[in-house]
C-alpha cells in the first residue's frame, strides 16, 4: 500500500523556518520517494539508498566511517606522540653529552693552562741558564766562566805517584809452596821472572800454592835463557807465593816502592 503525500503549512510544518527554494528541494525528494512505491524503504542491510531508511543507513554508515577514521588518526597521534617522547629523549641525551664535553674541555683547557706554565717555567730557566754561559768557545778568565762544584758524596779516583825504588831478589825454584814476596803496604807493583825450565804457579794470597792451587802460570825456559814474566797487580800488597812442578832453576823477583 503505497503512502499519500501529506503537505501542511501549519505551525506544525517540519519544513517552517525554511525558504522556499529548500522548501521545494525536500518536496521534490519526498514526490521522488513515493513515486518509487517505498518512501520508508526495508529495513534490510541494503534498503534503497532514496528511502528514508537508506538514507539513515547511510548516515549510519558515515558515521562508522568517521569512527574509523578518528580512531586510525587517534592511533597516528599515539604513534606520533611516541617518536615525538623519542626525540625529547634524544634532545636529553644530546644535552648530557654536550655538558659533560663542556666539562671535559674545561679540564683539558686547565691542564693546558697548567702545561703552558710548566713550559713558562722551562723557558725562564733555559734563559737564565744561558746568560750563565760564555758567548763564545775558548779560555776564559774566572769572571766569564762557570763555577762548578762536586757533589759532597763523589768518589774519585786518584792517580798512584810513580815508584822511585826496586828492590830485587833471587828465590830459589822448589816443589812446595815458597814466599817469594811478603806483604808490603807500601808495594807499587813488582815482577817475577821464572828462570828454571818448570812451570812456575804464583799465588796471590796465604794459602798453599800447588798446581791445582794457584792465581798465575809462568812457563819455563825453553831454547832461551829465561822463562815467561809476570807482572805484580799494582794494587797488590798482600803476600806472593810460589810453586814449581820441579825443584829445579829460581825466580827472579823486583818489588817496587815509592
Amino acid at each position: 500500500m503505497a503512502l499519500e503525500p501529506v503537505i501542511t503549512t501549519t505551525a506544525g510544518d517540519p519544513l517552517a523556518g525554511l525558504d522556499l527554494g529548500v522548501k521545494g528541494l525536500a518536496l521534490a525528494n519526498l514526490i521522488a520517494d513515493w513515486a518509487g512505491e517505498n518512501i520508508l524503504g526495508d529495513l534490510t542491510a541494503s534498503p534503497n539508498a532514496l528511502s528514508i531508511a537508506g538514507r539513515l543507513k547511510s548516515i549510519v554508515d558515515n558515521v562508522d566511517g568517521l569512527e574509523a577514521l578518528i580512531g586510525s588518526t587517534n592511533t597516528l597521534l599515539t604513534t606520533q606522540n611516541g617518536f615525538v617522547d623519542g626525540l625529547e629523549a634524544l634532545v636529553a641525551a644530546t644535552n648530557a653529552a654536550l655538558t659533560t664535553g663542556n666539562a671535559n674541555t674545561d679540564t683539558l683547557e686547565t691542564l693546558i693552562g697548567a702545561l703552558n706554565g710548566y713550559v713558562d717555567g722551562l723557558e725562564a730557566l733555559s734563559s737564565a741558564m744561558s746568560a750563565k754561559l760564555p758567548a763564545t768557545l775558548g779560555a776564559k778568565t774566572a769572571a766569564l766562566s762557570m763555577s762548578m762544584a762536586p757533589a759532597s758524596d763523589a768518589v774519585f779516583a786518584v792517580g798512584m805517584a810513580g815508584s822511585t825504588t826496586g828492590t830485587t831478589s833471587t828465590v830459589e825454584g822448589a816443589a812446595a809452596s815458597t814466599t817469594l814476596l811478603a806483604a808490603n803496604a807500601n808495594r807499587m807493583g813488582g815482577s817475577i821472572v821464572n828462570e828454571s825450565t818448570a812451570i812456575c804457579y804464583i799465588l796471590l794470597g796465604s794459602g798453599t800454592a800447588s798446581a791445582t792451587n794457584y792465581s798465575y802460570a809462568i812457563d819455563g825456559m825453553g831454547t832461551s835463557a829465561v822463562g815467561g814474566i809476570f807482572e805484580i797487580p799494582d794494587d797488590w800488597k798482600g803476600i806472593v807465593k810460589g810453586y814449581w812442578a820441579s825443584a829445579t832453576g829460581n825466580a827472579r823477583v823486583t818489588e817496587r816502592t815509592a
